[in-house]
């Protein structure tokens, strides 16, 4: 899908492709519906108890705020930035940013084990999402090994086709010798 961009008084064209472009104001729509439903959840779970949540899940906590800074600085590039390189990289850091916040809230709401475990379920998300980076890299490492055997490859030819032309040449030499005292 291509957005195309056209101001009338200077005639600047911008094409943007949009393929492959995680973040969306869906998302955002998801995280800002989800994060305050979940801290109500958290409000309501901690009604009338004398602890708070930074006390009994304080790592949790700590990861929410962090991740919801993070969160709201590359969501803030992502609206920077449009149709950059940036912000396709901005839009992949307040997905993974949006989604860290809301497993740390869920987790804040389960029973330790399995508020550890959901941390753990929330790893593949990142890797299904950079599958097509990690093709990219190993793509680059395959080409650049290959270069490289080419390059080394190419210079012992030269090497070898070198010898032998130093060893034509004597080989020619003795010959017209021959031919000139026959």
């Amino acid at each position: 899908m291509y957005i195309k961009i056209v101001r009338h008084f200077d005639e600047v064209t911008l094409f943007c492709s949009l393929q492959g472009f995680i973040f969306s104001t869906p998302c955002h729509a998801v995280f800002a519906f989800l994060n305050p439903l979940l801290i109500g959840v958290i409000q309501v779970k901690f009604q009338g108890t004398a602890q708070s949540p930074f006390q009994t899940s304080l790592p949790s906590m700590w990861a929410f705020l962090l991740a919801t800074i993070i969160y709201c600085f590359a969501f803030a590039a992502n609206m920077r930035f449009k149709c950059t390189r940036y912000s396709r990289l901005s839009g992949h850091v307040a997905f993974f940013a949006g989604s860290f916040s809301s497993i740390s809230l869920v987790s804040v709401l389960l029973p330790a084990l399995p508020g550890r475990l959901i941390f753990a379920a929330w790893i593949i998300l990142p890797i299904m999402v950079a599958r097509n980076f990690v093709q990219f890299i190993c793509l680059w490492i395959y080409q650049t090994i290959m270069t490289l055997i080419f390059k080394i490859l190419g210079f012992w030819y030269w090497f070898l086709n070198d010898m032998s032309v130093e060893e034509q040449a004597e080989y020619h030499v003795e010959n017209l010798e021959i031919i000139i005292a026959n």
